[in-house]
């Protein structure tokens, strides 16, 4: 009976020794920084530089695991060993060239985000889709700039809030904006590392002051770009609309974006070559600068996981670039269907019933259903026109 109690618990101790490791299904390599999320959708860490995954409690299961570039894997229990992710095969979407120069290159992506904003015992979760543009130049220099952050098109936003006392509703606004996304952009080219450019597959780490600031993964044709970009001054290229001096007023812990580069043939990559994007930031303090962006007097921690999948790329000149940039209102103006790919994984489970529940929220019953204030209600002459002269009526409006 001793032996077998000494088994169990050091069969038990082994479990809770072994780490799960996220791993590619076929090289069996680590995928490190990918993104874990509860059951109730919200982002709760990311794998380590070697894949393993974070600490989970064991009510958050069962846990979804999201990296860019394959299809989302669901974890139903605590588990040790190799966690193996299927890749996607998605299709870098096909470039449209117009006739005469062509100086810019316009792209639309499909952009899935999810954050959660939680103030002491309040917690906001937000899902959301949108269409984005950006507005490239290419080739030669031209003093016509473009856009390198995301202008929004179309917007579809799903919230539901719980508070310390387990009350939970739904709707599809909230009047704070905690949405970091749209800062997060693009370049026109970048130098594969020398180190790297030669190889058929292989790693490459740029170092920034004290930690990776850049880590090049070339797979074939295909090569993945995760930036740090806290770590060194350097990638403030990389979130164009954050001026860098700004970046250490706004109370962020982690400030990382991916990259993914498809049939690449140099020695760099560029706007074309890019398939998808990933931001994974987190946010905590208070003060001025925060409270401007979300209209907050107190801590807010912000936690952000962004997916951008680009679905349509076309070069044009100039002259069309600018009349894409008159169309701004117009375009958001517009309330049609969010445009997306049939290459697209599925949003998790949990975020669709919170589709669910928003899109059927009626919005015309509950207005009605709201009583007036009686004591609001004026009296029927309220409106009745009284018989006074002008020099009096005058005189009513200056004493």
């Amino acid at each position: 009976m001793a032996s077998v109690l000494f088994l169990t618990v050091c069969l038990a101790a082994d479990a809770q020794t072994r780490q799960a490791v996220v791993v590619d299904s076929l090289s069996r390599r680590p995928l490190p920084r990918a993104t874990v999320f509860d059951r109730g959708g919200k982002a709760i860490g990311i794998t380590s530089d070697k894949g393993i995954l974070p600490t989970i409690p064991a009510y958050a299961y069962p846990v979804t695991v999201r990296y860019l570039g394959y299809h989302p894997h669901v974890i139903s229990s605590p588990a040790a060993g190799e966690i193996a992710m299927r890749e996607n095969a998605s299709r870098l979407a096909e470039i449209v060239v117009r006739p005469g120069k062509r100086e810019m290159l316009h792209l639309l992506a499909y952009v899935r985000e999810y954050s959660t904003f939680s103030s002491y015992g309040d917690t906001v979760r937000l899902f959301r889709e949108k269409n984005v543009d950006f507005m490239i130049p290419v080739g030669k220099k031209t003093r016509y700039k473009g856009w390198a952050s995301p202008r929004l098109l179309r917007s579809k936003s799903y919230y539901r809030f719980t508070d310390s006392a387990g009350l939970d509703s739904v709707s599809d606004y909230f009047y704070g904006n905690f949405s970091w996304t749209d800062w997060i952009g693009i370049v026109a080219r970048e130098k594969i590392p020398a180190a790297l450019a030669a190889k058929e597959t292989g790693t490459d780490t740029v170092m920034g002051r004290v930690s990776p600031a850049a880590v090049w993964r070339k797979k074939g044709e295909s090569i993945r770009l995760d930036i740090d970009i806290l770590s060194d001054s350097t990638c403030g290229k990389w979130v164009p609309s954050i001026p860098w001096t700004l970046l250490g007023n706004l109370g962020f812990n982690r400030l990382e974006v991916g990259y993914l580069f498809d049939e690449v043939y140099s020695g760099q990559v560029s706007a074309d070559n890019l398939s998808a994007m990933s931001a994974y930031i987190e946010s905590t303090g208070r003060g001025a600068a925060l409270n401007r962006f979300f209209h907050n007097a107190g801590t807010v921690y912000v936690e952000t996981h962004a997916e951008v999948f680009f679905i349509d790329k076309e070069y044009i000149s100039v002259k069309e670039a600018r009349r894409w940039e008159k169309k701004k209102e117009e375009l958001e103006a517009d309330e049609g269907e969010i445009l997306t790919s049939d290459d697209i994984p599925l949003p998790d489970a949990a975020t669709l019933a919170l589709m669910d529940r928003v899109e059927s929220i009626d919005h015309t019953a509950t207005r009605l259903k709201i009583i007036p204030d009686q004591r609001l209600v004026g009296r029927k002459d309220l409106f009745k026109p009284k018989k006074r002269g002008f020099l009096k009526s005058l005189k009513s409006l200056i004493m």
